[in-house]
């Protein structure tokens, strides 16, 4: 099958061509967002064209003739803020939202290609193997206080998931002090260290509803980055619904650090609640 993948930031997208390839699948490479010319390798063709540039990203595709694109890595949620040139395609179906939260703005993006014949696919085709396990990935645990504010946290993530405004708290004594927003995982992380001081718990989780065409929220080695700048103790993400880029050298890298990494689902969340 050949790819049509729409390449953000971060290094999920390398991740992903690494499997398709070793799928058999040939890539074809279009970086939408901070062009990273080392992914040239990972693919068959790489190409870089704005995301902004709407118009020419659909005829490319097209061109192309791929039989399925794949939406892989991270795209600023404030983009449609910035300076950004947006060519007259872009800017007409921005125009049509009611709503520009996250899944509409996707969505209309996604309804789009589907309209030029391009089908989207679900992510996980090909990242299926990066899910999180369930359990204590590190060496070091949570101790029973963090246990509950893992508990806390996991309804309050799945909230505002809900709500389609983020997909990560941080937790501190049982109380919400940063909930993710436009700005993002790491940012969130940055406020809740600056309000509450070290040893917050960052929980991160899927959408009740998660389109896994988009947005399958990643942890990787940026965030433990941004986890220690704000002092962070433990990360709490979804098993099997939150994709881990790297693990090995993620897991090592947590325990280096001193930082608790947990897989938890809903009971687990319940019972870390009730302690």
């Amino acid at each position: 099958m050949k790819i049509g993948l729409l390449a953000g930031e971060g290094l999920l997208p390398f991740a992903f061509a690494e499997n398709a390839k070793a799928m058999g699948h040939s890539v074809v490479a279009i970086q939408i967002f901070a062009a990273r010319p080392e992914l040239a390798s990972h693919v068959d063709k790489l190409l870089q064209i704005p995301v902004g540039q709407w118009g020419k990203i659909l005829s490319t595709l097209q061109q192309e003739a791929v039989d399925r694109v794949y939406m892989v890595g991270k795209v600023p949620k404030g983009l449609m803020y910035t300076s950004m040139e947006f060519d007259a395609r872009f800017r007409q179906i921005m125009g049509s939202l009611a709503a520009r939260n996250d899944d509409a703005v996707v969505l209309a993006f996604i309804a789009d290609l589907a309209a030029h014949g391009l089908e989207v696919g679900s992510q996980l085709d090909i990242l299926e193997p990066l899910l999180v396990r369930p359990g204590v990935l590190t060496d070091q645990a949570p101790t029973p206080e963090q246990w509950q504010d893992i508990g806390f946290g996991f309804p309050m993530a799945k909230g505002i998931g809900r709500l389609d405004i983020g997909q990560t708290v941080v937790v501190k004594h049982a109380a919400v002090v940063a909930a993710e927003a436009v700005e993002g995982t790491d940012e969130a992380i940055l406020r809740g260290g600056a309000l509450a001081g070290p040893g917050t718990v960052v929980v991160k989780v899927a959408k009740p509803h998660q389109d896994l065409r988009f947005d399958i929220p990643t942890v990787g080695e940026r965030t433990l980055q941004y986890m220690v700048r704000a002092q962070a103790s433990v990360l709490a993400v979804e098993a099997g619904a939150v994709l881990i880029v790297e693990e090995p050298q993620f897991v090592r890298q947590a325990n280096e650090l001193g930082i608790a990494i947990v897989g938890v689902s809903d009971q687990d969340g319940q019972a870390g609640a009730d302690q």
